[in-house]
């Protein structure tokens, strides 16, 4: 059924691969068969290969079948270089799926500068996709080198996405003792932002500032700010003028 062709019959075979891996006993059978199937995505039908990546996160799960599901990753990663949101999405998921087990990770690392790139896309909503996955991908530290230069990318995004989307997964990476340097290097573009005639964009740099100034080895490139950021204790907006208290406190610790 897997030269179908169907997608609907395909995909009936992968849900069946996936509830038959519950059993020990077919494993040996499933590791050939998923030879079988990861030779095969090369095909150029996008259904193919997205229901092939699904299945491959799904089947990751059991320990004995992770080796034969490791020829599948490179495949997989190409498929972040076509194809629409839905086809790269689904990629993504199963790159940050896979990467949940170690014996992925290395395998997973050639695809960052790819998921970096599409932080440049265009769409809105594939930026936002490549967003989550970079914070989700850098929750292990084998791949968190590769992240660090998407950092001055998510500080540009800063401007043109949701600023509370951008500020959360600036503030999850900041966690990471190994991206703090690549933040340190991003922090002057943030404080230049304080110049800012919007008002809401001023108040948004402040709150970055405040969540980063709580890393104490943050803080050197951060007191660069302190002029600017005095000058909104003067500011008419009482909301604009907490935010800065905030960060100046943080400083004093």
């Amino acid at each position: 059924m897997l030269n179908d062709g169907d997608p609907f019959h395909r995909s009936y075979v992968f849900e069946i691969l996936s509830n038959l891996a519950r059993y020990e006993d077919p494993h040996g059978r499933i590791r050939l068969d998923l030879l079988s199937i990861f030779k095969r995505m090369n095909d150029k039908d996008p259904f193919y290969r997205s229901d092939s990546s699904h299945t491959s996160s799904i089947l990751a799960e059991y320990k004995e079948l992770r080796d034969a599901i490791i020829p599948a990753i490179p495949l997989i990663i190409r498929m972040l270089n076509g194809g629409g949101l839905s086809y790269r999405s689904n990629a993504l998921k199963t790159l940050s799926q896979l990467a949940e087990y170690g014996e992925f990770r290395s395998a997973i690392i050639p695809a960052i500068p790819l998921i970096i790139h599409m932080l440049n896309d265009r769409d809105s909503s594939r930026r936002l996709h490549a967003l989550k996955t970079l914070s989700q991908l850098a929750a292990h530290m084998e791949l968190r080198n590769a992240i660090c230069p998407a950092i001055p990318l998510i500080i540009h995004m800063f401007g043109d996405e949701d600023p509370s989307y951008v500020l959360s997964v600036l503030v999850e990476l900041a966690i990471y003792v190994e991206l703090r340097g690549a933040i340190r290097r991003a922090i002057p573009p943030i404080i230049h932002k304080l110049e800012d005639e919007d008002l809401y964009r001023r108040l948004n740099v402040l709150k970055i500032l405040s969540q980063l100034a709580k890393h104490v080895d943050l803080h050197d490139a951060i007191r660069s700010s302190i002029l600017l950021t005095a000058d909104m204790l003067e500011n008419g907006d009482a909301t604009l003028r907490l935010a800065a208290v905030r960060v100046l406190d943080q400083l004093s610790d």
